[in-house]
């Protein structure tokens, strides 16, 4: 018998369970049963095989109490969902353990049982020996990805590591001060002080490298902890989620951690204030890299930011080299066009870190009309060819990337074209690996459209990305002149 536990304020050493609930839950806290839930208990036949498995396990260690979200969180009330949700940060932060059903890929798997083969011998010296030995395991170089993606940093099966698919799951991990996973073939132990499985393959480099930083410079109180933040959005976006919806309270532990550190600090739906003019050069990656497609983040914020889009995003200046030498990385701002006038951004609950309910961002920039033409197969997939075009001039611009944050068709004419506004942003330094000569610069201009919910304003439908490369001496960037240079109209402009 198990019994859900009221605490009324009393302390004590508890664990944390991190699962995957998959495709079908069958044991969770509603209304109908919380009374006979904190009353009666759960007969022990009538929990799910995971559950069952993480509670062994925290007897085993001597701990009484585990915190499951299914079984705490009242999954039929919106009021006592928002609540819980808001407190992730404390719950898995001041947890003594958090148990991480890594390869279980539902409550009524369980834990996987690892099998060993015992050998059994005598040394030339006659001494007995006995060893248990199982099969050699996958380790991944980095494990928050979801299915399907691959990156310099992403190459594993994840049928092995379903849980780490889930966006979820990456706050739970993060804030926890110490994670046992349960994998297919062996447990790995994460804590702040290092990273190891059971046979030392694995490390903190190759295992959890974002983890470590930001866990690490939230206890330095660095002020480097918005740009790891960047980076680790930009990980958080390759997970998948159930309800788009929950984008930003799936990240909002975090969020509060930073808050935490740094009160000042104000937290605008997924962006920084103190970081707000490189926190808007994010761009969503080519839908034929994800894996997936792009869509709506389920109206949880605003179109100026990246948690309004279920899609990978990057940033320009979240680049961090872990060590292994092969990745770009962005020096710093060379030039900025804009001013950043006013930005609000209007919770939906409680938690400013939650859901938000709208926002405007008012900026003064240079804008261009251009005409955006597709020029490919009329089904609009995202292998096919774009051209962005002057308006008056019908210039086409070259040497360009376009990142669209939807699918075409939702701002696209019958015609296959429309009419953008492009605001000037920036232009970034970034430096090769291995090459000086490499050395670039990258032009950040972002798409607009009229908005449908407000005429007065915009809304983001994309980032053109413009090459320009170091000339020989070394002393400017030119590339062939960029098309936006010494046009456009210094406006102000507002984007919901």
């Amino acid at each position: 018998m198990v019994k859900l536990h009221v605490s009324g304020g009393a302390r004590a050493h508890y664990a944390c369970l991190s699962h995957r609930w998959g495709d079908h839950q069958t044991l969770v806290t509603n209304g109908s049963n919380l009374a006979e839930h904190t009353t009666k208990g759960i007969p022990w036949a009538d929990i799910p095989k995971t559950y069952q498995d993480a509670v062994a396990i925290v007897r085993l260690l001597g701990l009484r109490y585990i915190w499951i979200d299914s079984l705490c969180i009242v999954q039929d009330s919106t009021q006592d969902w928002e609540a819980e949700s808001a407190k992730m940060c404390r719950i898995y932060s001041d947890g003594f353990l958090t148990i991480s059903a890594l390869s279980s890929p539902n409550c009524a798997a369980g834990f996987p049982t690892i099998t060993s083969k015992s050998i059994t011998g005598t040394t030339s010296e006659g001494k007995p020996y006995h060893y248990f030995c199982h099969s050699a395991c996958r380790h991944p170089t980095d494990v928050n990805t979801p299915e399907g993606q691959y990156s310099s940093r992403d190459n594993y099966d994840v049928t092995d590591w379903p849980l780490l698919t889930r966006a979820w799951v990456f706050q739970e991990r993060t804030l926890s001060p110490r994670v046992l996973h349960f994998g297919k073939d062996e447990m790995i132990w994460e804590c702040d002080g290092d990273c190891w499985c059971e046979c030392n393959e694995s490390n903190v480099q190759s295992f959890a490298p974002s983890r470590q930083q930001f866990r690490s410079a939230l206890r330095s109180g660095t002020p480097g902890v918005p740009y790891i933040w960047k980076r680790m959005v930009s990980d958080y976006s390759r997970l998948s989620i159930t309800k788009e919806s929950d984008r930003l309270p799936a990240l909002s532990g975090l969020a509060q951690a930073i808050r935490a550190n740094s009160p000042s600090s104000e937290y605008l739906g997924g962006l920084w204030r103190e970081t707000l003019e490189m926190d808007l050069l994010w761009h969503s990656v080519s839908v034929t890299n994800m894996g997936h497609p792009v869509k709506h983040g389920g109206g949880c914020a605003p179109s100026w930011s990246w948690a309004d889009r279920a899609a990978y995003v990057e940033f320009p200046l979240c680049f961090v080299d872990f060590g292994s030498g092969k990745e770009e990385r962005s020096m710093g701002l060379l030039e900025q066009w804009f001013k950043v006038i006013d930005v609000r951004c209007q919770p939906a609950t409680a938690d400013p870190t939650g859901k938000s309910q709208g926002g405007r961002l008012t900026l003064e920039v240079d804008r261009f009309a251009a005409i955006l033409r597709h020029i490919g197969d009329k089904q609009c997939k995202p292998e096919t060819t774009w051209t962005l075009s002057e308006s008056k001039k019908g210039r086409r611009f070259r040497s360009v990337e376009l990142f669209c944050d939807s699918p075409m068709h939702t701002f696209l004419y019958k015609a296959l074209e429309a009419r953008i506004t492009c605001a000037r942003l920036a232009l970034v330094e970034v430096l090769g690996p291995d090459d000086v000569a490499r050395r670039r610069g990258v032009e950040y201009v972002l798409l607009l459209v009229p908005s449908k919910r407000d005429p007065s304003a915009y809304e983001r439908v994309g980032m053109l990305l413009v090459q320009r490369y170091l000339d020989m001496s070394g002393q400017r960037y030119q590339n062939f002149e960029s098309p936006f240079a010494g046009g456009g109209r210094r406006d102000i402009i507002h984007i919901v």
